[in-house]
């Protein structure tokens, strides 16, 4: 095909089965033998005029365009001296969203256009915009909206000049990543007009940018989350005919998302959605068949079914492989690799890190923020702080002038943790602006039901902020029986009447566990409810009276709040039809007997699934 030889298959046959001047790489492409190489490009320089090896070098061009490999053809096309097809090519790639354009490969050859031309075409204004806020240059991108504002102003309003630049406009009030969300709910509905009026041509969008989300996707979404059932009523209509085809199942999955975000349960949602799957690959695309498919096993994840997260990942990756949809792969190894660290496979997370992670934070590419974010997760797996950060650290300039909410959580979360290991203070600042950053978004910190484990040192002037933060402590209060004593002479009477503030949690609806870290003790919840009830120490002294809790909230504390730490709520923690049978009879009642009784309280019976599996010999 390139050099024009109906032999030269043939030959490059035989230079692979009878010498070492050839290889294949995996993805059937041929390499010359450096040394080669070097041979064949002066015997080219010898043999052929200077037109006809610019002529070889453009047919170059067009076979590694053909392969869908935008760098080594624009090289070819420039070195060929072919800026007819060089400008083409800039062309038709920026009339592609990001998720499916090459602005990254393509960025110098964009740079090297004349003004005059990029000036002349609406294309390539808008992609001059949309390549300088992909690479940050947000004065740049406002620059080229204003040329392209501009050129429509001279226009008329129906001649086809006219009609494309509006388009390319709209399409950037839309799509530009600096703008965010903001006006959207204007402006959809005033592009809706216009397409009804016939006044623009609109290129293609994506909502995802070829990564599994819709919320947190071209555009980040969480500001529409906190009133999506009424934007689902009053902009679905505009968003699909604006949208055209990328907007199949767009609204019903992203409130699917929105709904999975604030912690809501989304089964029903789900099973609504699968079934329109076929749907969306005969008249959708196939970055909404990632978008379900990537919330499916998100959702999955959250119920505890990891093997059919991978499952539903990998089904969809082997269709788009089958399919040639590559664009795709990046962002689904991440995120299966992300699944490999939620299932403890880091073998395989390391594994993805060696060979496929992007690896370049000194040349932040924003259309890989997904996988950034999960080498930095990696690297925090491997105990490797200092290079989390460096990950970490270029994206920020990124999040904040894009107002990308949901990866910001994450990266402060991923930065106070690196933070931390590093034994750095600063983590607990970035901790805290990603919870305040969550509160603000509508989030429901207490859904989150994180759990502080050992809280003997909790301060009662810290529990504000515990229920603020929705935390769930879960107190060893048997310290107040077993080392009690040590504790008063060690921290002295104010400090150490302090320990385990069960009572004063009581007080401040704060829901709370206990535990006995067995085998540090022996694990009996009698006697775990009997030191919260009495507070008495190995001497017999009370420590911390105002502390004390009543029976009925310290049985609570072993039952209820246990199973609602876990989520269990609805199986465990009461006795109730429909619940398990998760049970034990006691010799008397607890809520009876006098408190200073309660660990003689002997188990007669236990019985786990309503099957008896313990009962005391009389």
């Amino acid at each position: 095909m390139v050099s024009g030889d109906p032999r030269a298959g043939e030959r490059l046959d035989w230079i692979f089965r009878y010498t070492t001047m050839l290889r294949y790489d995996d993805c059937q492409r041929f390499h010359f033998w450096s040394g080669f190489r070097a041979f064949l490009l002066w015997e080219m320089e010898r043999e052929y005029t200077e037109e006809k090896r610019k002529a070889l070098i453009s047919r170059g061009g067009l076979y590694y365009e053909l392969k869908e490999d935008y760098a080594h053809a624009l090289e070819c096309y420039t070195s060929g001296g072919d800026h007819s097809k060089v400008s083409e090519l800039l062309v038709r790639n920026a009339e592609l969203h990001p998720g499916m354009g090459h602005y990254a490969e393509m960025e110098k050859y964009y740079r090297s256009l004349p003004e005059t031309e990029i000036l002349a075409s609406p294309s390539l204004m808008q992609g001059m915009s949309m390549l300088c806020a992909l690479v940050m240059d947000y004065e740049g991108s406002e620059r080229w909206y204003g040329e392209l504002q501009k050129f429509v102003e001279h226009c008329g309003r129906q001649d086809a000049a006219g009609k494309q630049a509006r388009g390319r406009l709209a399409w950037l009030d839309i799509s530009l990543p600096q703008r965010g969300v903001k006006g959207l709910t204007e402006t959809i509905p005033a592009v809706f007009r216009l397409l009804t009026n016939k006044e623009v041509a609109l290129p293609s969008f994506s909502v995802t940018s070829a990564l599994p989300s819709i919320m947190n996707g071209g555009k980040d979404f969480s500001e529409w989350s906190k009133k999506d059932d009424l934007l689902y009523k009053t902009l679905r209509l505009p968003v699909e005919a604006v949208l055209g085809r990328d907007s199949v199942c767009l609204a019903d999955c992203a409130i699917a998302e929105s709904k999975f975000e604030k912690g809501e349960d989304v089964t029903g949602r789900m099973l609504s959605l699968l079934p329109q799957m076929n749907e969306i690959r005969n008249h959708g695309t196939s970055d909404m068949e990632f978008a379900v498919s990537g919330l499916l096993a998100r959702s999955q994840l959250a119920n505890g079914q990891p093997t059919d997260a991978r499952r539903t990942i990998m089904v969809l990756r082997e269709c788009f492989v089958e399919r040639g949809l590559t664009r795709f792969l990046p962002n689904m190894d991440a995120m299966l690799c992300r699944i490999d660290m939620h299932t403890g496979d880091l073998d395989a997370a390391d594994a993805w890190y060696r060979e496929k992670a992007p690896c370049e934070p000194t040349h932040l590419n924003v259309m890989r923020r997904y996988q950034y974010l999960t080498q930095a997760m990696v690297e925090i797996m491997q105990n490797r702080p200092d290079a989390a950060l460096l990950t970490l650290s270029p994206m920020e300039p990124y999040i904040q002038n894009c107002a990308r909410i949901i990866d910001g959580i994450h990266l402060n979360v991923l930065t106070a943790i690196a933070l931390r290991r590093k034994k750095d203070e600063r983590w607990r600042e970035r901790l805290t602006a990603a919870l305040d950053a969550a509160a603000r978004e509508g989030v429901d910190l207490a859904a989150l039901r994180p759990v502080m484990i050992h809280a003997q040192l909790l301060g009662r002037d810290q529990l504000p902020e515990v229920r603020r933060l929705g935390v769930i402590p879960s107190f060893f209060v048997a310290h107040v029986y077993h080392w009690g004593d040590v504790h008063l002479e060690n921290l002295g009477p104010g400090r150490a009447e302090a320990i385990s503030p069960a009572g004063s949690a009581a007080e401040q609806g704060i829901p709370f566990t206990f535990h006995q870290d067995a085998p540090v003790i022996r694990p009996d919840m009698l006697e775990t409810v009997w030191c919260a009830v009495n507070r008495v120490t190995r001497q017999g002294r009370v420590l911390g009276r105002e502390e004390r809790v009543d029976v009925r909230t310290a049985l609570e504390a072993v039952t209820v709040h246990a199973a609602y730490q876990y989520f269990e709520e609805t199986d465990k923690g009461t006795l109730a039809p429909g619940k398990q049978a998760d049970l034990v009879i006691l010799d008397r009642d607890p809520l009876a007997v006098p408190q200073e009784e309660l660990r003689d309280i002997r188990v007669l019976e236990t019985w786990k699934d309503g099957v008896p599996i313990f009962c005391r010999e009389a």
